[in-house]
């Protein structure tokens, strides 16, 4: 929050200390009569042995298979992503590919450089990380797409965490200079390629 940058990952860090802080929390709490301190000696008692043991290992258990169903909806299938990185690494050209939003991972499986140091799509792309003091990273964005990337890929719809501005410039060059050469829809989402209008010209692409 003091950086201006709320995003769950950076919060990380803190989880250790905060635990501490918890459970001297919890334990100042079990001690005493109170009706409240009653009820959270009685938790304590309940998690001595095994129980907290059990109760500690559930979480991540719980957490892995909540990821394993919400992670493909909101990142993309499996078959998808790679699709659309065999398209990626099979009409390759001179120069870097650009992913806009969402998969880096397609630099990877598609064997392209990355255009920019923000080899993460979000750090140009989403609210929280754009909007710094002196525009920074929406001018990497605007350098970035006028060095006219090898190929743009963009997932839609573009999420609600998409900087309007970047989504602006973006779309403003996808109309001036490029033309979409694959598009595969997914279970809700749409990967899109796009290629310079340049390179089209008496290219075989289908």
């Amino acid at each position: 929050l003091m950086f201006g940058n709320p995003t769950p990952h950076y919060f990380l860090p803190t989880v250790t200390p905060m635990a501490l802080l918890c459970s001297m929390g919890f334990y100042w709490l079990g001690q005493g009569s109170s009706p409240i301190r009653r009820r959270v000696a009685g938790v304590q008692r309940g998690l001595r042995g095994y129980g907290g043991h059990v109760a500690v290992l559930t979480v991540p258990i719980i957490a892995s298979y909540v990821l394993s169903f919400t992670n493909p909806r909101a990142r993309g299938e499996t078959a998808d992503i790679y699709a659309v990185g065999a398209f990626m690494r099979e009409h390759r050209a001179d120069g870097c590919a650009y992913v806009f939003n969402r998969l880096p991972i397609l630099y990877y499986l598609g064997d392209l450089c990355v255009p920019s140091e923000y080899v993460f799509p979000n750090h140009l792309s989403e609210i929280s990380e754009v909007r710094t003091p002196g525009g920074k990273r929406l001018k990497e964005l605007e350098r970035v797409l006028a060095s006219t990337p090898a190929m743009i890929f963009v997932r839609r719809p573009h999420t609600k965490d998409t900087d309007r501005a970047a989504i602006d410039v973006l779309e403003q060059t996808l109309h001036d200079r490029y033309a979409l050469v694959m598009e595969r829809p997914g279970r809700r989402q749409l990967y899109q390629v796009y290629m310079p209008l340049s390179r089209l010209r008496g290219a075989d692409l289908p």
